[in-house]
């Protein structure tokens, strides 16, 4: 298991204040890298039945990312994006992953209180984050060159002082990358603006929460129900998760007991741009599918939430939810790597077939069909779903809505 040691280095903005004098560098993981940098993406206002960029295809896409174009040595995070524009998303994948974990350990608190802030409504910084009535708001960059850091400073100051918002404390978390013939060493620069003494209600809080959650049921949640869900959270009204909306569940059993994960299974193979490179060889679609096979192999990914967390939500326990922290478990083979974070959100990797759950649930014929509906997508070919309808007067007959899906949401 690759790890890397990066030194936190302050900027005269932060020297001498206590809080960013306790982490003095961070140790982490290519794994961990991901989990965290996944919340470089936010949580959509609404999904389409035919987003299969979104819903098969995003979560390879970063962990192939951070596998393919990331490399991690001892003391260095190597950049290996080929071009301007892989290098930068690269540099903002690392930004955000080695950033919110700094700051998960800087402020001693459970992932789930770090939330992206939306585009829509950003005044200023990417992620707020919140600790002890207290809200915190983090500016991430990753840079591959330190020529602009100075700079990147400048522009986190700038943009803390111009915001208007009850933050206590605005600070900005630069992760240095390197190029793959460089010599130096990867480190951590942190900038800091004066704290102030505001608070924020619990409600608030729990909000936050509940919308770090929302990414992950973006991802495993069937579209119909997260819509459903986002809509009403986003008008401030009570949310409940549907269990039975889950793409599929997974019980993983560790210490004395077993845990029960709501959330999807996905494939490396599902990733749309992998397939679109062979778009215009003419190949059948199980030739295709074997190519790519032979590619990218046969690896497989589980992505979930406990279930403790959907009963909180849909009992509106907040207490609980603010109380909620999961043991961390960490455990990794030659082909098979299991990763739970504290804030029950659970991250599987099988490759060719090592675990069974994945290949009892999520079987090589499963993935041959999705794959032949990704075809059909990018050809912008729609079938009738054929189900037997259930509205009255149809009862029983096939279905006549189009759809790129396996079936229409009326019958999933």
């Amino acid at each position: 298991m690759a790890t890397t040691t990066l030194p936190v280095e302050l900027d005269d903005s932060v020297k001498g204040k206590s809080l960013f004098d306790s982490v003095k560098e961070v140790n982490i993981t290519s794994n961990r890298l991901f989990t965290y940098g996944i919340y470089k993406e936010a949580e959509p206002e609404h999904v389409y039945e035919n987003d299969f960029n979104h819903l098969q295809s995003k979560v390879p896409f970063l962990k192939g990312l951070h596998q393919d174009q990331i490399k991690l040595e001892t003391e260095r995070i190597v950049n290996r994006g080929i071009g301007g524009s892989q290098k930068q998303t690269v540099s903002e994948l690392v930004g955000v992953g080695v950033g919110l974990y700094y700051a998960s350990k800087l402020l001693n608190i459970n992932k789930n209180r770090f939330i992206k802030i939306p585009e829509s409504n950003r005044k200023t910084l990417d992620f707020r984050g919140t600790s002890n009535d207290k809200l915190y708001e983090i500016e991430l960059k990753g840079r591959t060159s330190e020529d602009d850091v100075s700079q990147c400073i400048n522009d986190c100051l700038e943009k803390k002082k111009k915001g208007q918002t009850k933050a206590h404390l605005k600070f900005g978390v630069i992760t240095i990358l390197r190029e793959p013939t460089g010599a130096k060493n990867s480190k951590i620069i942190v900038c800091d603006d004066p704290p102030e003494d505001n608070l924020i209600s619990t409600e608030e809080v729990i909000n936050n929460i509940i919308r770090h959650y929302a990414l992950i049921l973006s991802f495993t949640l069937d579209n119909r129900y997260y819509n459903r869900f986002i809509f009403r959270l986003n008008k401030g009204r009570s949310v409940f998760v549907n269990k039975k909306a889950f793409l599929n569940k997974y019980v993983l059993k560790f210490g004395d007991k077993n845990q029960t994960y709501f959330g999807a299974y996905f494939d490396k193979r599902l990733i749309l741009e992998r397939i679109k490179r062979h778009f215009f060889e003419g190949l059948n679609l199980k030739k295709l599918f074997q190519l790519v096979t032979s590619e990218s192999g046969k690896e497989k990914y589980f992505l979930g939430m406990n279930e403790k967390i959907i009963d909180l939500i849909n009992k509106n326990d907040f207490p609980g939810l603010l109380e909620y922290y999961e043991s961390e478990y960490y455990a990794e083979s030659e082909k098979k790597l299991t990763l739970l974070d504290n804030d029950g959100v659970i991250f599987i990797k099988s490759i060719d077939a090592a675990d069974d759950q994945i290949e009892e649930n999520y079987p090589e014929v499963r993935v041959e069909k999705i794959f032949g509906l990704m075809v059909q997508f990018i050809y912008g070919q729609t079938h009738r779903c054929g189900a037997p309808c259930r509205s009255k007067g149809k009862e029983g007959k096939p279905c006549d809505i189009w759809t790129y899906a396996e079936y229409c949401h009326f019958h999933r």
